[in-house]
């Protein structure tokens, strides 16, 4: 019997800490593709700030401003409307500069 109401008290209460924090009460933040595809996030700048040094290489390949207005210095926060579609392109940008650091 006791079991039965720690798990129904458990049921209603972990809801509402999930919506409180974003998180569940007792355990890890959910959001993996949150954090996955979210370009201003920490690891997505620490790859924007890897392939800065090679975004040069690509202005013989785009044109320069087009490129600069598409992806943006590592620090600067991009702002889109749909943060999965419309973050692809400048997550392709980033994969280029990469690869032009041994392909150019």
């Amino acid at each position: 019997m006791r079991r039965r109401i720690a798990d129904n008290v458990s049921a209603r209460i972990d809801p509402l800490m999930r919506n409180i924090s974003g998180k569940l009460f007792r355990g890890a933040d959910r959001r993996i593709y949150f954090r996955i595809f979210d370009f201003n996030g920490s690891a997505w700048k620490m790859a924007r700030r890897q392939a800065e040094p090679h975004r040069r290489k690509l202005y013989d390949l785009f044109d320069r401003e087009a490129l600069d207005a598409m992806l943006p210095a590592p620090d600067a926060d991009l702002h889109v409307q749909d943060g999965i579609i419309d973050y692809s392109g400048p997550k392709l940008l980033v994969g280029l500069c990469l690869w032009a650091a041994r392909n150019l």
